[in-house]
Formats: structure tokens, sequence, C-alpha cells
């Protein structure tokens, strides 16, 4: 979801430029990661994805964190949010304003996050299970087969 969001607010500032590339070169790195482990059925290749999942939601509690305290009128996360607004001046008038909008759409974004997580987590406890299986045969793999494959009959 922040793959989305920064190249959305892609912008000529230095700084921000340099957050924007290492934000693209790590979800460029994971996401590929996710395709290779549906393909190839390996669990191991799910896990940079989780952690870059985690880390994307701590940092979003952290800025809905930030406006929390900016709605409530503290002034210690003013520069704090000039600099992720990229605001130069002084923040506008209407923070309360500004602040309910992004604190409604950073918590859309965890939970999307969220989601994205447990869906993510779900394949790779399936994968991990699955390849116990193959390795031993006793592990619970998530679903059990009703019939005997030895007495079963094919109905033609």
């Amino acid at each position: 979801m922040a793959f989305v969001i920064t190249v959305a607010a892609w912008r000529s500032n230095t700084t921000s430029l340099a957050i924007n590339i290492g934000f693209l070169v790590i979800y460029g790195a994971a996401i590929p990661c996710v395709f290779y482990a549906l393909r190839a059925r390996r669990a191991a290749f799910l896990l940079p994805y989780m952690i870059v999942q985690v880390v994307d939601i701590c940092f979003s509690t952290g800025v809905i964190i930030l406006y929390i305290f900016a709605l409530a009128g503290a002034e210690f996360p003013l520069p704090i949010l000039r600099l992720l607004m990229e605001d130069d001046d002084t923040i506008s008038s209407d923070i309360r304003t500004i602040s309910s909008i992004l604190i409604a759409l950073f918590a859309i974004i965890i939970s999307f996050s969220l989601w994205f997580l447990w869906v993510v987590y779900k394949c790779f406890v399936f994968f991990r299970d699955q390849g116990n299986f193959a390795i031993n045969n006793t592990a619970n793999v998530g679903y059990r087969i009703n019939s005997n494959p030895n007495s079963y009959k094919r109905h033609t």
C-alpha cells in the first residue's frame, strides 16, 4: 500500500526523493518474492513482504498517533508533521481538518495492510505445513481427505 502512496506522492525534494527511491527498491524486491513464493510454493519467500508490511503498519500507526496529538492541540508534533507533509512554511491554520482526513486515510491504509498481511500469513502457514507434510508425512496441512484412497471407487 505504501508503494502506491510513494508513487502517487513523488516530489522533487531531495530528502523525499531518497526516501521514495528507498521505498520503491524495498517494495520492488519484496513484491517479486511474493510472486515467486506463489509460483514455487515456498513459504520462506513470503517473509520479506510480511516484514515490510509490519514495518509499514508500525510507521502508519506512529503517524496516526502524531496526527491525534496535533488534533488535540499539542505543539510537539507540528515540526514532524511539517516534515512529513513537506510544508516549509507553517502548517495550515486548518490543522484539525487536515489531521482528521489524514487519520482516516492512514486508518484505511492500516486496515488494508492488515488484511494483506493476514492473507499472506495464512498462505505462509499453508506452504510451510505443506512442505513439512512432504518431508515427514505427519504434519497437518489444514484439510483432511474424507475417503480412504485405497477404498475409493471411481463412479463411471
